[in-house]
């Protein structure tokens, strides 16, 4: 009986360990929106994951911190042909809507490169925030583990509560980013 009781208190331990072991490896951690009824996912009427990422100027950026604004979410890397393509419309819409909309444009650090990403902002003049989506010490990041990407770009529009509106995977002419804003914003 001695036996099976120190068994259980060491299972029990050991449970407690991993528990808080598992909370405190978390820096990137996946919550609902506070005001989203459903669950949680990356598909459109899903609850959008949250995430916590940092600015290029080391700022951190929560979003479900929208002051009850809708988000635009764009997954992109420097290097991507189509992200380059569907960028300047972005620009335009980040300065069209950033009063009504966030613009969360989350780079895929960890397939990226800080110096190319500056220089791709500088040489194409774009001022919308950058956040930086790099490996947590799990080897995990938001867009994949997360958002589970497929490729880039990927945008993920989500209204004011947190539900996803739209998922566009690959890149979006300017009339089908217009088209989704319109929506989003009627």
């Amino acid at each position: 009986m001695k036996v099976i009781r120190t068994f259980l208190i060491f299972v029990l331990l050991a449970g407690v360990v991993y528990a808080i072991y598992q909370t405190a490896s978390n820096s990137q951690p996946v919550v609902n929106y506070a005001n989203c009824k459903g669950n949680t996912g990356v598909e459109v009427k899903n609850c959008a994951p949250n995430f916590v990422l940092k600015t290029l100027d080391g700022q951190q950026v929560e979003l479900y911190k929208t002051n009850g604004k809708p988000t635009v979410i764009n997954f992109w890397a420097s290097w991507c042909d189509p992200c380059k393509q569907e960028m300047p419309h972005l620009q335009k819409a980040y300065h069209q809507y950033k009063d009504k909309i966030n613009f969360r444009m989350v780079n895929e650090t960890s397939q990226d490169t800080l110096p190319n990403i500056k220089k791709f902002m500088k040489q194409y003049k774009y001022d919308f925030p950058i956040l930086l989506d790099q490996e947590n010490e799990d080897g995990q990041t938001i867009g994949t583990d997360h958002y589970q990407l497929i490729g880039i770009p990927t945008t993920f529009v989500i209204d004011s509560t947190g539900m996803i509106t739209h998922k566009v995977v690959g890149e979006m002419s300017k009339e089908e980013l217009q088209d989704i804003l319109d929506d989003v914003l009627s």
